[in-house]
């Protein structure tokens, strides 16, 4: 630290009133005589004693390094670890909680929730498939409570992937009856949805006849109905909402099901016509003992 002698009055006093002392030179470091302008800056200040000039540097080719540097950038490499694995915790967190609300409502019916509009869809032509356990009471009769449960959520999860194979829409379990729709909530051809639901049924059927067992080694039956008709979906209520389809459809798949037969799959009408226009040759058997409220079968 050295001070310029150019241009200082030495008989103005100092900051007490004391004569300013001629300390031309006030401090250096060590290897104060290594610094030049290719390796160092120089600051000046101005004070009451003159104008200070301080010549800062690294005299050392690699550099200045701390006591502290290595032990600052090994936690710094810690922390970053740490706050990566806690960035990426939650956003598999999240992304599972995403996927877990698109499971049980459609991605555009989220959105329009998320909005706080109200969810309201019209299909001309979709197809369901309604199925349910022949005689449930009288399995259930002879199982706890937890068995029932261990049963159908074997059954239904099988059902689940089946569904997800064929590209079917599973929308709801109601106790012991299964459903799913074709053709909803992304439209497509009303020949397409059929066929796919036909497929899906007949997979179904085939799970259930000839792999599925209760865990006790009790065999399981099922019917089916299959409809094509309008439908309206949409979400009802703002506390646990439910993705929920009304209309013909509903009625008449749900009806096809019940009148239907142990192992078969009963469909309408107008299921029948757009089967027969697949490109996939379905064998299907006219019912001649029953007419379902005004519903050809």
């Amino acid at each position: 630290l050295t001070r310029k002698e150019d241009g200082i009055d030495w008989t103005l006093s100092g900051p007490k009133g004391e004569p300013t002392n001629q300390f031309a030179h006030l401090a250096s470091s060590e290897n104060s005589h290594l610094l030049d302008d290719s390796n160092s800056i120089v600051i000046e200040t101005e004070s009451l004693h003159g104008t200070w000039t301080n010549r800062v540097g690294i005299t050392s080719a690699n550099g200045w390094n701390p006591g502290w540097y290595w032990p600052a950038v090994a936690s710094l490499i810690v922390i970053s670890i740490l706050l990566g694995m806690l960035t990426a915790s939650t956003l598999v967190k999240s992304q599972r909680h995403r996927d877990l609300v698109e499971s049980m409502i459609p991605k555009k019916a989220i959105r329009k929730l998320q909005r706080n509009q109200t969810v309201i869809e019209k299909f001309n032509l979709i197809t369901i498939f309604y199925a349910d356990v022949v005689d449930f009471s009288g399995v259930a009769g002879s199982m706890s409570p937890v068995q029932v449960m261990d049963m159908l959520n074997d059954l239904f999860s099988e059902l689940d992937r089946i569904a997800k194979r064929h590209g079917v829409y599973k929308v709801e379990t109601v106790g012991h009856r299964y459903m799913v729709v074709g053709g909803a909530p992304n439209p497509e051809s009303a020949r397409v949805a059929a066929k796919r639901v036909a497929l899906f049924a007949l997979d179904a059927m085939a799970f259930v006849d000839n792999i599925f067992l209760t865990k006790e080694g009790g065999k399981l039956f099922i019917r089916a109905g299959i409809a094509s008709n309008p439908a309206v979906a949409g979400c009802v209520g703002k506390a646990m909402p439910r993705y929920c389809f009304f209309g013909d459809a509903v009625d008449v798949a749900s009806r096809m099901e019940k009148s239907s037969q142990k192992m078969k799959i009963q469909c309408s009408e107008v299921t029948y016509r757009l089967l027969q226009d697949s490109d996939i040759k379905f064998v299907l058997t006219k019912r001649m003992d029953k007419n379902v409220n005004g519903y050809g079968v």
